[in-house]
């Protein structure tokens, strides 16, 4: 190739080049340029005076992050996938305005109002909602990980299938709110009102529940593993099915509850009321009803081996084919209780009180009944082989066919 053709070729690539460059200087979409917070609120107000739609996107592009939008009224304006992260939107209203999509990370919503708005595929993680009024909105596929939602008005709102988990929603209002199948895994609920709110299949492992109010509250199948619920109300609530492993339910109302089928491995109900409680069929080891008010209760067929009842009144309560093997009752009240059939082999009743119960058919098998009061009791096929009788009381008591060696 000859010099001429060569000093061609450079000059034909350099010229290209040059083309390219300028193609692209000239065809690329210029970066998006926020508008200032005196000229949204002359559009919106424009628009109100007009009654035209407050189409903001259309108007102002999707980009209003970092802005100060506090107080701003967007009622019912088109917002539809516009960028809010970090931006300053307290004591805004956004009351039936369109959301879809929008991006509110790290946005301060501190007592805004939001009812009535399109919150479907919304992002709150990490936002503050604090206050805010979202009194039976909607979230629909929405993330709220990490949000404030302390104090907020959320009664009635639906939050089924969302991701709350580390979500602050201490004092915050939900009576009556949806939240089947969320996951709330580590939220913090203290002192939250969720009387009758549905919380079925929920995710609250390890969340904050001391003081909380879930009166009348569906639970059921809820994973509540390792949760505190300290002095709870649950009264009335539905918890048929959940895992309580590990949870710690220290002084919680839990009278007329129906925690049926439930998995209680190390659940701790010392001083709680289980006044009625219904514990059908319910599976754990190692439960801590220490000093419990179990009056009337219903423990049919529960499993519930080496457990502590210690100083418990258990008076009236149905535990007929429960499993209480190796378990303790010291000084525990059990007049007038169902133990038909139930098997409390070397479970330690030292000190118990058992007047007037029903031990028909009952395994006591090397069980200790040192100064127990058994006196009136019903101990018709008990099997009593190998128990500690000393200075126990069983007077009037029903001894027919009764194994004692």
């Amino acid at each position: 190739m000859n010099l001429s053709k060569i000093i061609t070729s450079m000059v034909i690539i350099s010229l290209i080049a040059v083309g390219s460059y300028s193609l692209g200087r000239y065809n690329s979409t210029p970066p998006s340029i926020q508008p200032e917070r005196k000229q949204i609120i002359a559009f919106i107000a424009h628009a109100q005076e007009n009654k035209q739609p407050i189409d903001i996107i259309e108007k102002f592009g999707e980009n209003f992050s970092k802005m100060d939008l506090s107080g701003i009224n967007f009622y019912g304006a088109n917002l539809k996938n516009a960028d809010f992260s970090y931006a300053n939107l307290k004591g805004a209203t956004l009351e039936n305005s369109d959301l879809h999509g929008a991006n509110f990370k790290y946005a301060n919503l501190e007592r805004a109002n939001l009812i009535g708005a399109n919150l479907v595929d919304t992002n709150f993680s990490y936002a503050n909602l604090s206050k805010a009024n979202l009194e039976s909105v909607e979230f629909l596929n929405a993330d709220l990980m990490y949000a404030n939602l302390k104090n907020a008005n959320l009664k009635k709102a639906v939050m089924s299938n969302i991701d709350l988990s580390y979500a602050d929603l201490k004092s915050a209002h939900l009576f009556g709110a949806n939240m089947e199948n969320s996951n709330l895994e580590g939220a913090n609920l203290s002192y939250a009102d969720l009387r009758e709110a549905n919380l079925a299949n929920a995710n609250l492992l390890e969340a904050d529940m001391n003081f909380t109010n879930l009166t009348k509250a569906n639970l059921e199948n809820a994973l509540l593993e390792a949760t505190f619920m300290h002095s709870a109300q649950l009264n009335q609530a539905d918890l048929s099915g959940a895992n309580l492993s590990d949870a710690t339910l220290t002084r919680a109302d839990l009278q007329s509850a129906n925690l049926n089928a439930t998995t209680l491995k190390d659940t701790d109900f010392t001083d709680a009321n289980l006044w009625e409680i219904s514990l059908e069929n319910a599976d754990g080891t190692k439960v801590n009803f220490t000093n419990a008010h179990l009056w009337d209760a219903n423990l049919k067929n529960s499993r519930l081996e080496s457990s502590i009842f210690y100083k418990s009144n258990m008076e009236g309560a149905d535990l007929s084919g429960a499993n209480l093997q190796d378990s303790s009752f010291k000084n525990a009240i059990l007049s007038n209780t169902n133990l038909t059939n139930t098997n409390l082999q070397d479970a330690d009743l030292k000190g118990a009180n058992l007047k007037k119960a029903n031990l028909t058919g009952a395994n006591l098998q090397d069980s200790n009944l040192k100064s127990a009061n058994l006196s009136g009791a019903n101990l018709t096929d008990a099997n009593m082989l190998g128990a500690n009788l000393i200075d126990t009381n069983m007077s009037d008591a029903i001894i027919v066919d009764t194994i004692i060696e």
